[in-house]
């Protein structure tokens, strides 16, 4: 994790309106040494709790969850912004704001891959204003799951 802050000093800019911009290597360029780094060391916290599976949003959340998943050995999920019919009729959904775009997405996820069974890590590229993070718990929370 000191090397993500390192860089976060180094190559983070802040944008008007106090946002942190990391896409030179979080989010829309990925440096995967640095994410793979922060995977491990989320394994490290987190190796003796259970984890089944990782959760996270669409869409620059994939590539820091797929790579801590790796260390855990569980699928990544991830929310989708959008349903679509591939989903089916059985699913999870609740609001969200984009702190970044400004828009209100109903972020989904299908029943059958977020269970009570589940003890779910939630894993995203960044924390803006916690409006993801609290819909990502609340679908867990829907599901039943920990």
């Amino acid at each position: 994790m000191k090397a993500l802050k390192e860089k976060i000093i180094k190559e983070g800019t802040i944008l008007p309106g106090g946002i942190l911009r990391v896409d030179s290597f979080l989010n829309h360029q990925i440096d995967v040494g640095l994410v793979s780094e922060c995977g491990k060391a989320w394994y490290e916290m987190f190796k003796d709790a259970g984890i089944t599976k990782i959760l996270t949003i669409e869409s620059a959340g994939i590539g820091i969850a797929t790579l801590t998943a790796q260390y855990f050995g569980v699928p990544v999920l991830y929310a989708k912004k959008t349903r679509s019919a591939a989903i089916g009729s059985e699913y999870l959904s609740s609001k969200v704001v984009s702190y970044t775009h400004g828009q209100v997405y109903d972020v989904i996820v299908g029943k059958s891959y977020l269970t009570p069974e589940d003890k779910v890590l939630i894993v995203d590229d960044f924390l803006s204003g916690g409006s993801a993070l609290k819909v990502l718990i609340t679908l867990t929370e829907m599901a039943g799951a920990k």
